[in-house]
């Protein structure tokens, strides 16, 4: 079909066909910028008598209505969702119990689905992703299984958190130009490797932005080694771009999202050896226990305790203390029991102390608000003699200033 009023005029034909001359049913389809119907309707004939002469009246009911909806069309991709509407007239306006069979419903749907293939094609587009809302379950699954006979129609359901799609759409069955089909699949296989970094490495985060892109792996910034960034495709390559990074690019291929990590850790390397990353430890006290501190205290104190633990791991204990602050934070002192020793907190006006226990340490934080913090990583719940001192530092402080 080289227009759409071409393919209206044989989808239009097809449907018309199930018309019997003597038949109790009626089939005809309207065609909306959007939406597209398939109506059947129940016939009923009757002979009346007007001014003398016998006319034959016909009488249509609505039946049963078989649509399929254009959701909206985003970055060159179609959405579509098929519905059917049964009319209470098949109930109550019925008389002579007139059934329509699945079969004929499934041939309405094969109607529109090559409608909106031949829609599809005559724009240009790179898919068409269909999705049904059919009860009960088995109309669903025979939906699906009228749609992949279809040479041209496959599951993507695996698509379905890799492309940026209408709300409430969930993706299942599309038709793909090929070359499309190779690049999401290239885009799936990055889009899970970085899905198991974040949840691997502790200090590798990540936040949604607007959507802007056609694959939701570029409507995200990231985080990692001191430095913010985005990921973009570009035909068989990956693009990683951030201010606080040269733009780099590395090619698809199986571990390129490791490879990602390396090469921001390797180019943020000389940076944070004198500006060591404190995203985390700056998170734990501006929103979880509520004070802030300039950023080159926050920096001493990742050394010191890195020193003690390894380069970068107070940053990774961090995210886990948090966690445990989230969980625990608003307990009452008759509650702390539901805490299993995890947590504990000491509070009066001169400090704030808390023991946070992680799965590696007993993590103890001392806190003159906006003064000075302390935090030591120890193998017990005791009090170590650093927080010792430093109490004793924060009394003497307080007494000078009564």
């Amino acid at each position: 079909m080289k227009t759409l009023k071409d393919l209206k005029a044989k989808i239009e034909n097809k449907v018309f066909s199930y018309n019997q001359p003597d038949g109790k049913l009626d089939f005809s389809v309207s065609f909306g910028t959007k939406n597209v119907e398939i109506n059947i309707q129940l016939v009923k004939k009757d002979i009346r008598e007007v001014r003398g002469i016998p006319r034959e009246i016909v009488n249509k009911t609505p039946f049963v209505k078989v649509a399929a909806r254009l959701e909206d069309i985003e970055f060159g991709n179609a959405f579509v969702k098929f519905t059917r509407v049964i009319s209470d007239n098949m109930r109550y306006s019925n008389p002579e119990k007139i059934q329509i069979s699945n079969e004929t419903i499934l041939a309405m749907m094969q109607c529109l689905i090559e409608y909106w293939k031949g829609y599809k094609k005559i724009k240009q587009l790179n898919a068409l992703f269909l999705n049904g809302s059919f009860y009960p379950q088995e109309i669903m699954d025979e939906f699906r299984m009228v749609a992949l006979k279809d040479k041209d129609i496959c599951e993507f359901e695996m698509y379905d958190k890799v492309i940026v799609k209408p709300k409430n759409f969930n993706i299942s069955l599309g038709c793909l130009e090929e070359e499309y089909q190779e690049r999401i699949l290239r885009v799936l296989q990055l889009q899970n490797e970085l899905e198991h970094l974040l949840d691997e490495e502790k200090t590798f985060t990540m936040e949604n932005l607007e959507e802007k892109f056609a694959y939701n792996v570029e409507n995200m910034k990231f985080y990692f080694e001191n430095a913010y960034f985005n990921i973009k495709t570009k035909d068989k390559m990956v693009v990683i771009e951030g201010e606080e990074i040269e733009t780099f690019e590395l090619p698809y291929r199986e571990g390129v999202g490791r490879e990602i990590l390396n090469g921001v850790e390797e180019q943020r390397r000389v940076f944070n050896l004198m500006h060591p990353p404190i995203r985390n430890i700056k998170d734990l006290m501006s929103n979880q226990i509520f004070t802030n501190f300039p950023d080159n205290m926050y920096e001493k104190k990742i050394e010191e305790m890195d020193a003690l633990i390894g380069m970068g791991k107070t940053e990774e204990e961090c995210v886990e203390i948090i966690d445990i602050f989230e969980k625990y934070k608003d307990l009452k002192r008759y509650e702390m029991w539901r805490a299993k020793g995890k947590f504990k907190a000491a509070k009066n006006d001169d400090f704030e102390y808390y023991c946070v226990k992680t799965e590696k340490y007993f993590w103890h934080i001392l806190v003159d608000k906006g003064i000075e913090f302390w935090m030591y990583p120890s193998d017990s719940n005791e009090y170590p003699e650093y927080i010792h001192e430093a109490l004793f530092e924060v009394m003497k402080r307080n007494m000078k200033k009564n």
